[in-house]
């Protein structure tokens, strides 16, 4: 019989006879949850059945008569099910990779870690904020409503000849030592630039600490 563990779900495939007419404690293996656990009302009918008894295989092997044509053997039809499976999940997995190059400039935009992995296939992706900089950036420290606030403002200015999606940008809170004590990130406004244009940003931390001495600023994945 199969039992669940009341606490986490567990299931376990159990013999019934171990249990017994009154059930016992079980603990479970997944968990350490120790419960009662009895015998359903209609699996006790059937475990109070005897067991069916075989009669012994007979001493000697009886000949096949002659003329009876047996054994006949069935040849079984083969099946191109695998390798229509397998045709199928090629042309899958080769649309997913055609559709991985031309597209990485978006996905590396999107998930700014897997410029490694094109870079390992040998396939060239510009970095997030390729072709854009930072500019203007201003930190200050004071209070909003009685609740102390690090806010940081500056530009992103496309310096290229083409428009530029802006990245999201990663701010990170520094003390004396330039040890890291916070990090968040957060966009700038317009998201697409044209050759020139400039982006603005204004962002606001709470509670930033005592300790801030520096804040670096970059685009997220660089």
């Amino acid at each position: 019989m199969i039992i669940s563990c009341p606490a986490c779900s567990t299931k376990f495939v159990v013999d019934a006879k171990k249990l017994g007419s009154d059930g016992r404690r079980v603990r479970c293996g997944n968990c350490g949850h120790m419960w009662h656990q009895t015998i359903p009302p209609s699996q006790m009918a059937q475990l109070s059945q005897p067991d069916v008894v075989l009669d012994p295989p007979p001493d000697r092997i009886r000949p096949i008569p002659p003329g009876s044509g047996l054994p006949v053997p069935v040849r079984r039809p083969r099946s191109n099910a695998p390798l229509i499976a397998a045709g199928t999940f090629a042309g899958v997995l080769g649309v997913m990779v055609v559709g991985a190059v031309l597209a990485r400039e978006q996905i590396v935009q999107a998930w700014p870690a897997s410029a490694r992995l094109y870079a390992v296939a040998g396939l060239n992706v510009e970095a997030p904020g390729t072709g854009l900089i930072l500019q203007n950036i201003r930190s200050e420290q004071r209070f909003e409503e009685a609740t102390p606030v690090l806010r940081v403002t500056g530009q992103v200015a496309n310096v290229s000849q083409t428009a530029r999606e802006v990245p999201e940008i990663r701010a990170v809170s520094l003390d004396a030592q330039r040890r890291p004590i916070q990090s968040w990130k957060f966009t700038a406004t317009p998201t697409r630039l044209l050759p020139g244009e400039v982006a603005t940003f204004d962002t606001v931390q709470k509670e930033p600490g005592e300790n801030v001495a520096q804040v670096t600023v970059s685009f997220d994945g660089m």
